[in-house]
């Protein structure tokens, strides 16, 4: 017999092994709401409407299948954003240098997120959809495994730390530069220092970590 413990109680399928702070918080929720569904399958089920009980088993399933790909690929599986705020701090020459050096082969002419948004400039997709028309985009894809929290993270701490002239982002607005070429930027950063890997490596693995990232630091509503 399969031992009960294992089994998430309210869909019966294998529970990870080691579930994050989040899911463990959802468990609890979930045992409060709950009443008591005992199966011959599973003498710790639990009963709760399916609309309610969606996003739970929904989160063990991601967990179970997805933490393991994660651990191989030495992505993070817990952060410390306030340590993140820290360490954004500590490239303020880098993003400086984003901001200010225009020269041929500088900082910014060198950024592949600059070249990308030059580029959707000149097709004129930033300026017909306009920044919420392309967030979505941004959101998914653009700050790898630190996900929806690292994103917001991040945001707040370039609006801080990071002073923009008048102007000298053109054909991008401020909010663009921020959103499409610092803030990558700043993930790509954080990335090749906690894996040990030049840009390039460090550019792909936020890409390939993205859509992980926002399912495991969701910001919570």
């Amino acid at each position: 017999a399969v031992d009960p413990s294992t089994l998430c109680p309210l869909c019966d399928k294998p529970f990870p092994r080691h579930p994050s702070h989040r899911l463990c918080q959802m468990l609890h929720e979930v045992k409060l709401i709950s009443k008591p569904d005992p199966r011959p399958e599973n003498s710790m089920g639990l009963l709760l409407p399916t609309i309610q009980r969606a996003p739970f088993c929904a989160r063990h399933q991601f967990e179970r299948d997805e933490i393991p790909k994660a651990l191989y690929a030495n992505w993070k599986t817990e952060i410390d954003f306030k340590d993140v705020e820290r360490r954004l701090e500590t490239f303020q020459t880098k993003f400086d240098g984003l901001v200010n050096d225009h020269a041929p082969g500088g900082a910014r002419e060198l950024s592949v997120f600059w070249s990308k948004a030059m580029s959707n400039a000149a097709e004129n997709s930033l300026k017909s959809q306009g920044l919420a028309g392309n967030m979505t985009t941004f959101k998914s894809g653009q700050v790898g495994y630190y996900g929806e929290q690292g994103l917001r993270v991040i945001d707040k701490v370039l609006r801080r730390i990071v002073t923009i002239p008048e102007g000298s982002t053109n054909p991008l607005t401020e909010q663009q530069f921020i959103a499409f070429v610092l803030t990558p930027e700043a993930a790509v950063f954080l990335i090749a220092a906690d894996l040990n890997m030049n840009r390039d490596d460090a550019v792909r693995t936020m890409y390939d970590s993205s859509t992980y990232g926002n399912q495991m630091f969701p910001v919570e509503d």
